[in-house]
């Protein structure tokens, strides 16, 4: 009898436990991004927080007028 009572209550600590861990679990937002074409070398990533969490961003364009600068 002390057995069942002492599995059915770690049974139960145990499925609390993943409940609050599943909840703590904090997830970076979707984010949506124009639908452009930034070149590679241009391309830098940007960060953002949410709720302690960095996060990835938008990328940003680096490059003057939009382009890499190629010397000629």
């Amino acid at each position: 009898m002390r057995l069942l009572v002492v599995m059915t209550f770690l049974f139960c600590c145990h499925a609390y436990a993943t409940l609050v861990a599943e909840s703590a679990i904090v997830r970076c937002p979707d984010i949506a991004c124009l639908a452009i074409y930034i070149p590679p070398e241009c391309a830098e990533p940007t960060y953002s927080t949410y709720r302690g969490k960095i996060c990835l961003s938008c990328p940003r364009n680096k490059c003057p007028n939009g382009y890499p600068v190629t010397d000629i």
